[in-house]
């Protein structure tokens, strides 16, 4: 159970990562991205649903604090990488079953 924990960390921590290189102010890439904005409004739809329920939480209509944006942001994507390790968990275990039936027909 180890293995998909740290993959789901990684992905949740790569996310948190990439919504700073894409939208904040001190990230090295700031001003290529404040030109080149399709990115990072993708980017920030797939993270609209931390951002509302931040707003929600919160009660400010203009969005939450960002400690808790980032809070949330972090809990979508670890769920994310989860539900995705564990379907290829699944898949790969499916394929060795499939493998060591045909063995065992021969």
């Amino acid at each position: 159970m180890k293995g998909p924990s740290v993959f789901s960390c990684v992905v949740a921590l790569s996310a948190v990562l990439l919504t700073w290189v894409l939208d904040g102010e001190s990230s090295p890439l700031a001003d290529y991205f404040s030109f080149h904005v399709g990115l990072p409004n993708v980017w920030g739809i797939l993270n609209a649903f931390p951002f509302i329920a931040a707003a929600v939480i919160s009660g400010n209509r203009g969005g939450g604090p960002v400690v808790l944006f980032t809070v949330l942001q972090f809990a979508q994507w670890f769920v994310i990488a989860c539900v995705l390790s564990a379907l290829i968990s699944r898949a790969r275990n499916r394929g060795r079953r499939a493998r060591s039936v045909s063995r065992d027909e021969r």
